[in-house]
């Protein structure tokens, strides 16, 4: 499952990001979308019945939580580009509202095995954002699953007052600009003041845990940073703050490795 979404993705990324910046020849869009219709027909072999995604397909006890809506953002994505069955997508938000809890929130019910590509998304407030954008990014369907929705914002924003995890702070400061929440600008403000800035870069770090502090051989977590720098730079976006939004794109711009990604795909996929 993981190593095929490690290839499908990146061509829905590559695809926006020549469109966007206006380098798009015919000749990579037509190669780009043969490898992700491959990539759709292979993912769907991992689909339950129930409509939820997992590592192994029916051969898992259960689908996972992260990586359903995993799918379900990556296939709205990739629809702007070739035909995705809308029916896959409303199938695994439905499962995904059927497993959230009675707090609002959504519980990891199964196993990621490739903990990497979950970036920092792994549980409690980070998860339950995570999954609500995927929500709230098929805006075709924010309708159906408006109650889904609203007991999950009121997690989230529950949850966010005592928040000190900046990765998860700065999924729930992008989830509650998508949701046009009236805490928005509060959240954003609390993400804002847990910025490092210099003269003209803004991003966000994990902070280095204090047995390691002394550590020199401690490798610095760099593409969490990315990944929540990335929902930052949303979040400013969304909020139309595009002048804020700037130095976060100069740190991420600086962090692009010489092929023009970033260190995982995780962060690459947020980060383009």
């Amino acid at each position: 499952w993981e190593q095929n979404m490690l290839n499908f993705v990146p061509n829905i990324v590559v695809l926006d990001y020549l469109k966007a910046t206006n380098k798009l020849t015919a000749n990579i869009e037509a190669k780009a979308k043969k490898f992700m219709e491959a990539g759709y027909q292979r993912e769907l072999s991992y689909k339950h019945q129930d409509g939820s995604f997992s590592a192994f397909g029916e051969s898992d006890k259960s689908g996972s939580t992260w990586l359903t809506a995993f799918v379900a953002r990556s296939f709205k994505q990739a629809a702007n580009h070739i035909t995705i069955d809308e029916k896959v997508i409303d199938k695994s938000l439905e499962w995904l509202s059927d497993h959230q809890a009675p707090n609002g929130s959504f519980p990891e019910v199964g196993v990621v095995s490739h903990k990497d590509m979950q970036g920092g998304s792994g549980s409690g407030v980070a998860l339950t954002a995570y999954t609500l954008i995927a929500f709230l990014e098929n805006i075709n369907l924010v309708d159906k699953y408006k109650n889904t929705i609203n007991k999950a914002i009121d997690y989230v924003y529950r949850n966010t007052e005592s928040l000190d995890d900046t990765y998860a702070l700065a999924l729930a400061a992008y989830a509650l600009q998508l949701a046009d929440h009236s805490s928005k600008q509060l959240i954003l403000s609390k993400l804002d003041a847990k910025a490092t800035t210099d003269s003209d870069s803004k991003w966000w770090h994990k902070p280095i845990p204090e047995v390691e502090q002394k550590n020199p051989w401690y490798s610095r977590p760099n593409s969490v940073n990315v990944e929540m720098s990335a929902y930052g730079l949303l979040a400013f976006l969304e909020a139309g703050l595009d002048t804020d939004a700037l130095p976060v794109m100069k740190w991420l711009i600086g962090q692009r490795n010489d092929k023009g990604g970033f260190q995982s795909t995780q962060d690459t996929f947020v980060g383009l």
